[in-house]
């Protein structure tokens, strides 16, 4: 799913993997995003199956975001690392309905549609 997404998203890169930090908890906990902590482990699952995919205007080209629907809606982060040649995560946190709207509206976001 990788592949797609960057293929998508035009991410012009050889990179297939994607890290999750051992320490990213933590850092979700120091930024007061506990509501998804209990997904924690479904991170790879929401990066590999997103519902909508998108990139963050504020960041580089090498980063994008996905959004999965469940009792929630979450958005995973991820960006590249160049010099260590992987994907990782940078944050993983709720949006509302109304932010995962304006997002679509916006055109940040948009539904994941794969030929098969």
């Amino acid at each position: 799913m990788l592949n797609d997404i960057k293929k998508i998203l035009k991410i012009n890169t050889e990179v297939e993997e994607l890290f999750i930090s051992k320490g990213l908890k933590k850092h979700l906990i120091k930024h007061k995003h506990y509501s998804v902590l209990k997904y924690f482990d479904k991170i790879e699952d929401i990066v590999n199956n997103p519902d909508y995919i998108g990139r963050n205007p504020n960041e580089g080209k090498t980063s994008f975001e996905c959004v999965k629907i469940l009792d929630k809606n979450l958005l995973v982060a991820v960006k590249l690392d160049l010099k260590k040649s992987y994907f990782y995560v940078a944050s993983f946190y709720e949006i509302t309905d109304s932010k995962l709207k304006k997002m679509l509206k916006s055109g940040r976001l948009k539904k994941l549609e794969l030929d098969k």
